[in-house]
């Protein structure tokens, strides 16, 4: 398992990471929150839109409940209004971890295993 690990680990450092941005917190010396965009892109109503799913989020445990995700989270949201994006998305690690992104305007939307496949979703109505 660990050969896999580490070749998972050298493809996203090699192919993925570079394509990120990624939005820090720091002191001058180390990082001390941070969050990463990673660019995706999405169908809405037959329109391919640009957007991006934010992935680790992390606060370094002795730097937490001191307000310093939500400056990041503040920052990176107010960029992507300004950018005009429509959407942003997070998949939180489990749902206790999902309720601490309401406070960022974020909310559940479905569990995964309710997904139906794409052949049984309903058709819009309107053209």
């Amino acid at each position: 398992m660990f050969d896999e690990e580490e070749e998972y680990l050298r493809h996203f450092y090699e192919n993925i990471l570079p394509k990120n941005d990624i939005a820090v917190y720091e002191d001058g010396k180390q990082i001390l929150s941070m969050l990463q965009l990673i660019p995706k892109e999405v169908v809405i109503g037959g329109n391919i839109v640009k957007c991006n799913y934010i992935y680790g989020v992390a606060t370094q445990i002795s730097e937490r409940k001191k307000g310093l995700s939500k400056e990041v989270f503040a920052k990176v949201l107010r960029d992507l209004y300004n950018n005009q994006e429509c959407f942003t998305y997070l998949i939180p690690s489990s749902l206790k971890n999902g309720y601490i992104y309401e406070k960022f305007g974020f909310g559940y939307v479905m569990d995964k295993k309710n997904v139906k496949p794409s052949c049984e979703w309903r058709k819009p109505t309107h053209s």
